[in-house]
């Protein structure tokens, strides 16, 4: 969107990939991958001879033998479908983006052609899944476009001779995206999901002391609350504020079942828990994604091809943008944060997990300082 593209991403979904994939033609790609010996004769016996039935109180089922799909709730089951699709088409016009049975396309379309490539390589995935045994649901896919336009045209694509559901926003990995990557909408969801736990866990707590509450909130709300908050978190003071308005109320309740004295400021709540405040802890988790795109950790990620190293400093360059919603984004906005850090303890790069988890507590240290 900084570059004024136009993008289109579609979201397929494979209706229960796990359970209708053929197991024939899985242990035939498990033989290409080199999987040979003991190992395939082991694996070929764990997805053979399988049977379910259903038990309800004293009653069972009788027993029905299952014919495909991998072993549902197993260690291994993720691992084999991972090797199952591991072979899906790719296109040098569209970025395939896969995790799990989640299956995601992006292309630029800044012309009518490059819209008809993007459905040309929609039939040729529909076709390698019906030759895999699986069925892509149109009524459960959709497309959104990403535009700056006001006026832009909706996207049309089909999957089996189905047109696809256009949406303004679509949900990626718990992740909410809009046609404007504005993530209000994101974080409403997140409030709202926050607030209503925080009620819940307020509400049993009542004959306990605070520090049940105060477990419950770091189990329950505070993931709910920063789950992926180094993608989302927000530039616009009011979703900050949004944000922070829930631990601030779980401050309140706890200070108040604490000690029965007056309320004091958020700060001084903050710092008698030895907690920080939401947008030190988002910040801090943007440095740490940052870290590990530069130590190796997320090798072969997208985004590692987006951090770009200066051959004369050594030191990731600052990621200018003709947007100012670009330049507060994840990677500039992390990046920018990252070299805010003494120079001497990021140079050289962090080149381990060790170092990195280092130098993100002293980030984490120097902007809780900065805000004291």
């Amino acid at each position: 969107m900084d570059n004024r593209v136009t993008t289109d991403l579609i979201q397929l979904d494979l209706s229960n990939a796990f359970d209708t994939l053929s197991i024939k033609i899985l242990i035939e790609k498990l033989t290409r991958a080199g999987i040979c010996g003991p190992l395939l004769v082991w694996l070929t016996r764990f997805l053979h001879g399988r049977s379910q039935q259903v038990l309800y109180g004293c009653s069972c089922s009788v027993a029905s033998a299952v014919s495909s799909g991998v072993p549902q709730g197993s260690v291994l089951g993720p691992t084999l479908f991972l090797l199952y699709v591991n072979d899906m088409p790719r296109s040098d016009n569209c970025l395939l983006v896969q995790y799990a049975d989640d299956t995601s396309i992006v292309a630029p379309v800044s012309s009518p052609a490059d819209s008809n490539c993007l459905q040309l390589y929609l039939m040729e995935i529909e076709k390698w899944t019906q030759a895999q045994h699986l069925q892509i649901s149109a009524t459960k896919s959709g497309v959104i476009r990403f535009t700056n336009s006001r006026k832009s045209d909706s996207p049309c694509y089909t999957v089996a001779g189905s047109p696809l559901a256009v949406s303004d926003s679509m949900c990626i990995l718990g992740v909410t995206l809009t046609k404007n990557l504005d993530f209000s909408a994101h974080v409403a969801g997140v409030v709202s999901k926050a607030r209503r736990t925080l009620g819940f866990i307020t509400r049993v707590t009542k004959p306990c002391g605070p520090e049940a509450l105060r477990s419950l909130y770091t189990a329950l709300v505070l993931p709910t609350l920063e789950y992926c908050s180094a993608i989302w978190s927000p530039a616009q003071q009011h979703l900050r504020e949004r944000l922070e308005s829930v631990q601030r109320r779980a401050t309140r309740i706890i200070w108040s079942r604490s000690s029965g004295a007056a309320d004091v400021s958020y700060n001084a709540r903050l710092r008698a828990l030895e907690w920080r405040p939401l947008g030190q802890r988002r910040r801090t988790s943007r440095v740490r994604a940052v870290c590990r795109l530069l130590d190796g950790s997320l090798a072969g990620s997208h985004l590692a091809s987006v951090v770009r190293v200066s051959k004369r400093t050594g030191q990731p360059e600052p990621l200018r943008g003709r947007t100012t919603r670009h330049s507060e984004s994840f990677i500039p906005a992390a990046i920018k944060d990252f070299l805010t850090i003494p120079l001497n303890a990021r140079n050289p790069l962090p080149a381990s997990n060790d170092e990195s988890r280092e130098l993100c507590r002293l980030f984490s240290h120097q902007v809780a300082s900065d805000t004291s």
